[in-house]
């Protein structure tokens, strides 16, 4: 496409198995293959802020020799916001602050920021005591990443974050959003970490192990701006659910043809519909910061149908 994707951070997602971080640092040309890889990502989006996810499997205890590997990939790869892995979820608080610190001082030695992680799945009482380790860091530590758990099942987290954001100057990201709740509730998910003061969030990405299927036109899921919902093109065409009224390049084109089935196949169709959710959703982010800035963000969630359902029912 031509037309430029408006979003000021680009975020390469990661994924590793525990061998796979381990073989960075004990197989010849495992670590150059992945760092080749990643700053052909890089330098395609230098004109934004570019920020790395390793996403590791079954969130195994990391050693510090394996976080090393991990942050000199990024660093390599020339990533300008560099991740620092948790050692371990519901690990050590010492252990934690320790490694944010050994690693933060390295990565700015090396002219990179430091975005410590921690993962939201940590026990309340723990992901406090870590969350308040990050902000006894600042100024040093200026932005903090997080890995996201369900917001219901995590609401006390969600509730120390939104504690935090507003009283201190940390850039708050979270990676690895769903792209909506459940079937049953179709909200789209990356529109929910704004309410708890979370400024950027990114989707998760998920390792393709078998060959990818075809869904059929009925599941097809559309970002519809008016309710914030991944709603599925069978109850927008029976008139169960609105329509978005996007002017994006591809609702233009597929207003002009009248027809959803823009190049004629399914996976198509919905490859389609989720770059219409790239600018779509950008410029409903940009609406929500002017209801925040304007003091009516209580009015914006009310608004919007199923972000106020999940708000309501916690």
């Amino acid at each position: 496409m031509d037309e430029p994707f408006e979003n000021p951070v680009f975020e390469l997602i990661g994924h590793f198995s525990l061998p796979e971080v381990q073989s960075l640092r004990l197989k010849n040309g495992v670590f150059a293959k992945r760092m080749q890889a990643y700053r052909s990502h890089v330098h395609r989006y230098s004109s934004v802020l570019t920020k790395f996810y390793p996403r590791i499997d079954k969130q195994p205890v990391l050693e510090e020799r394996d976080i090393r590997s991990l942050v000199d990939l990024q660093l390599y790869s020339e990533f300008d916001i560099i991740a620092i892995p948790e050692p371990a979820i519901d690990g050590k608080v010492d252990d934690f602050e320790r490694n944010v610190q050994r690693f933060s001082d390295y990565i700015k030695d090396k002219g990179a920021e430091p975005m410590p992680y921690i993962d939201m799945k940590n026990d309340n009482a723990v992901f406090r005591e870590k969350l308040s380790k990050v902000v006894q860091n600042i100024p040093n530590i200026r932005c903090l990443g997080l890995a996201f758990r369900s917001h219901s099942d995590k609401y006390p987290n969600f509730r120390a974050i939104g504690e935090v954001a507003g009283a201190e100057n940390l850039w708050i990201h979270v990676s690895n959003v769903p792209r909506f709740q459940s079937r049953a509730t179709s909200l789209a998910q990356m529109h929910l970490p704004q309410t708890y003061s979370i400024d950027t969030t990114a989707l998760e990405s998920r390792a393709v192990l078998a060959p990818l299927k075809v869904k059929p036109i009925q599941r097809i899921r559309k970002f519809v701006e008016g309710t914030l919902g991944e709603t599925k093109l069978e109850d927008i065409s029976t008139g169960k659910e609105p329509d978005s009224a996007c002017a994006c390049p591809i609702c233009s084109a597929t207003k002009r043809k009248g027809t959803a089935m823009i190049g004629g196949t399914l996976l198509q169709t919905d490859t389609c519909y989720k770059v219409h959710e790239v600018f779509c959703s950008t410029e409903e982010f940009g609406n929500s910061r002017d209801s925040i800035k304007n003091g009516d963000m209580k009015s914006y969630i009310q608004s919007k149908k199923y972000l106020n359902l999940t708000l309501s029912s916690v």
